[in-house]
């Protein structure tokens, strides 16, 4: 009844805006918006919405994720120190004591809490090494999409009926985003966010063979446009869209800019410099390793992590917390600078093959102390 109830609620209010702020996702995909009222005994979420008469009860193991907010805080948290517990639940809060019993954390929201020592896994001072510059996606607007194709932004969504040769879009919905697998070549980026000292982290599950890249410390620099600066689409041949096939690594550059791409398959990954000259003119380079191979098969999930050094040009890749490879770009005397691709502060993702849904979530950057 719970699943045939939110289903309903989702077909009904799927093409309306949402005035609540709120958000329900339940276990099997659905979303609901509404307001959270509390938790009862059963344990049980207590839901509300303007369209129902009464708040409706939802059994929490049919629940994934209570988005309040849109996912803003009333205030940002002052440390991201937290306790794991066996269950996957994490706890914010600074250890204040510790015996062999219990953990004792001084917290924002509810004061001192001891907690078992039994129902901790680790505790976490410094999780991330530095200070929390983004976690998302919860906003829309926060991002934009791009595609080489259409160098001056993506035309508007077509109007149902209509037809003509439209690129692809990603697709936003309960704080991730989706990648429907049609034709590959839009990519979708964050302007801003990533500090010198970075470390890029987000989940990433797909279907099909993996074929997905990464740009960090982008500055979505665009090359010369062919033709000159004068050039308009109009004036040119019909456009094709310049999609992407398995380990292309030309459109790059038009995408990222002066950036470094991280091209993840199932089997192996290729980190690439990508470059846009004074002159306009884009280049890539591989940048060599020794190994390159993991294992993630053609269907799954994982957790990508990127440590990135602007300073040092230290480049570390971790798959699900496991150390993979390691780069290093030069290094300097004193007094001098790395030669270091990455110019910018921004980064984003792009499917490179057809037919391969993929979703992104839970993105966190954050300032690295390496």
């Amino acid at each position: 009844m719970i699943r045939s109830l939110a289903i309903l609620w989702f077909i009904a209010t799927a093409g309306l805006p949402a005035a609540e702020t709120d958000l329900l996702r339940f276990s099997n995909g659905d979303q609901l918006h509404g307001t959270f009222e509390g938790l009862k005994e059963g344990p049980a979420a207590i839901w509300k919405r303007d369209d129902v008469a009464a708040p409706v009860d939802f059994k929490v193991d049919q629940l994934r994720h209570i988005v309040l907010r849109g996912g803003r805080p009333l205030k940002p948290l002052a440390s991201l120190s937290h306790l794991a517990l066996v269950n996957g639940d994490r706890v914010p809060g600074t250890l204040v004591a510790l015996d062999d019993s219990s953990f004792t954390l001084e917290t924002a929201y509810a004061g001192v809490l001891k907690i078992p020592r039994g129902q901790v896994a680790m505790f976490a001072p410094s999780p991330l090494g530095g200070r929390l510059h983004y976690h998302g996606p919860f906003l829309e607007d926060e991002w934009r999409m791009a595609n080489a194709s259409f160098p001056d932004g993506l035309p508007p969504a077509p109007k149902e009926g209509e037809g003509g040769e439209q690129p692809g879009r990603w697709l936003f919905s309960g704080a991730a985003w989706y990648w429907p697998g049609k034709d590959s070549g839009t990519a979708l980026l964050k302007d801003v966010g990533m500090p010198d000292r970075s470390i890029l982290r987000f989940d990433v599950a797909w279907k099909s063979r993996l074929s997905f890249a990464v740009g960090f410390h982008a500055d979505f620099m665009k090359p010369k446009r062919a033709g000159g600066e004068d050039a308009k689409p109009a004036d040119a041949a019909p456009r094709r869209l310049a999609g992407f096939s398995p380990g292309d690594s030309t459109i790059l550059p038009e995408i990222f800019g002066n950036s470094y791409v991280l091209q993840v398959f199932s089997t192996h990954m290729m980190l690439f410099r990508t470059s846009v000259g004074e002159d306009g003119e884009a280049t890539v380079e591989r940048v060599q390793i020794n190994g390159n191979s993991i294992r993630l098969g053609e269907t799954g999930k994982a957790t990508i992590e990127i440590r990135s050094n602007r300073l040092s040009g230290g480049i570390s890749l971790f798959v699900n917390d496991e150390f993979v490879v390691h780069w290093t770009e030069g290094s300097a005397g004193a007094g001098e600078k790395v030669s270091y691709a990455g110019k910018g502060s921004g980064f984003g993702f792009v499917v490179q093959t057809d037919e391969s849904p993929v979703r992104v979530s839970d993105v966190m950057v954050a300032e690295w102390n390496g």
